[in-house]
């Protein structure tokens, strides 16, 4: 499948990295991940561990559970965006969480979040909203380029 937006890329050229604490949640993103045509996924059990990942690779998208011992996701995203600043630009995340209170979502609104996939996991929502984030994460980049035009 093709994205959306002129990108030219299809789901398979997409590097994807699941960070979650619950092995039984990673390896059930993993195999809906696969199924909806990604090739390129990683997995990460703590933000630390996925940090560490992302610094080292090119990531495309990035699916987090928000509640993690530790850091959270909502650490490790501000990490990414704050840390890594231009290295993580083109990066799309997505909140995986049970936090829907409007207060939790501004947070993550402002700290550069794309999406939320809310618990428990379909795989109807879990591909709408990975879909929407990834056009969402595109819509910035399209229009960060408007600027120098």
């Amino acid at each position: 499948m093709e994205l959306k937006g002129g990108s030219g890329r299809s789901l398979a050229d997409i590097s994807v990295l699941v960070v979650d604490d619950n092995n039984y949640i990673c390896d059930l993103l993993q195999r809906l991940l696969t199924a909806m045509g990604f090739n390129m996924i990683f997995t990460a059990s703590t933000a630390v561990e996925a940090f560490r990942i992302v610094k080292g690779k090119t990531v495309d998208l990035v699916i987090s559970d928000w509640e993690m011992p530790g850091k959270s996701g909502l650490d490790f995203l501000k990490a990414c965006r704050e840390a890594l600043g231009t290295d993580m630009a083109h990066t799309c995340f997505v909140m995986l969480t049970a936090h829907t209170e409007r207060e939790n979502v501004l947070e993550a609104m402002q700290a550069g979040v794309d999406g939320f996939v809310v618990k428990p996991i379909s795989p109807q929502s879990l591909y709408e909203r990975v879909m929407k984030a990834l056009a969402v994460r595109q819509q910035k980049i399209d229009d960060d380029d408007d600027v120098f035009l």
